[in-house]
């Protein structure tokens, strides 16, 4: 279904017809959404980390997502960047699985709030809470048919694993350091804000109106979809869901595939061959 209405769209045109304005806004929040996964991870490792060295790992991420799945790609890279910190391996993994899981402790709650602002909302002349639960819909049913596929269900299996026998003890850990804590439940919430806020310029940019609070809800739930597929970056499942969520949202057709594609561009393309850059940096320095 995306590669059939994207087939149909002017990749060319959609990109040189959008606002510019909005799409420095969307570079921006992206931008800051790494800042967050640097803080999001280093608020769970005690020992003394340069965040600068994290950050520029999160930026390779953009290049290691094309050759693996995302969050396995996310989790062996940074594993690595904190062993070759002279941090022990059960410590790193700790750590790693820690910042996964706060990750989605901070998602539960912030798609429950957003819900229930776009129900306070009217952007379209129809209720924005009928909206919620559209996507909501959408994303559960997407979820259902991923937990159909065998591979789906093993990799939803090992990671719970991995939560509970090393990430939950870590963030126990983390819960008697206020500010560890802070950092870490902080940055990740910059992270998913980040990719919120750079799905909602996109849509601007394209031309449509929409509400912050709905586009960062259809993320949130688009992304929930793509971390559990097995392709780099979700690619596919990604597309496919926030161009569902953003219709069901009430943007026209052709400008919600318009939106999700300067949105993936920015997020998921151009990234590739900056994170080429920061892999090669990080190699050359022998932090991975």
């Amino acid at each position: 279904l995306i590669g059939t209405n994207l087939a149909g769209v002017d990749i060319i045109g959609t990109v040189a017809s959008a606002d510019p304005l909005w799409i420095l806004v969307a570079l921006v929040a992206f931008a800051l959404s790494y800042l967050g996964a640097a803080w999001g991870l280093v608020g769970f490792v005690p020992e003394t980390v340069s965040l600068r060295r994290v950050f520029t790992a999160q930026v390779a991420l953009g290049f290691v997502r094309l050759i693996a799945p995302s969050t396995l790609g996310i989790a062996a890279l940074n594993t690595r960047l904190l062993t070759r910190m002279r941090i022990p391996l059960p410590s790193a993994a700790a750590s790693v699985a820690a910042s996964q899981a706060a990750a989605f402790i901070v998602s539960v709650p912030l798609i429950v709030v957003l819900g229930l602002l776009t129900g306070r909302q009217v952007d379209f002349g129809i209720s924005l809470s009928t909206i919620a639960v559209a996507v909501g819909a959408v994303v559960l049913t997407a979820a259902v048919v991923l937990w159909l596929v065998p591979a789906v269900r093993t990799r939803a299996a090992r990671a719970w694993r991995s939560f509970v026998e090393r990430g939950l003890p870590r963030l126990l850990d983390a819960v008697q350091d206020p500010m560890r804590l802070a950092m870490g439940l902080g940055g990740n919430l910059l992270l998913t804000l980040g990719y919120g806020v750079a799905l909602y310029a996109s849509v601007q940019a394209v031309g449509a109106e929409f509400g912050i609070a709905t586009a960062t809800l259809i993320y949130v739930s688009g992304n929930a979809v793509g971390s559990i597929v097995p392709t780099p970056g979700g690619l596919g499942a990604v597309e496919a869901a926030l161009a569902a969520g953003l219709t069901a949202a009430g943007v026209p057709g052709a400008e919600a595939f318009s939106a999700v594609l300067v949105f993936r561009l920015i997020s998921f393309w151009l990234p590739i061959p900056v994170g080429w850059l920061a892999w090669n940096r990080l190699q050359r320095a022998g932090a991975l």
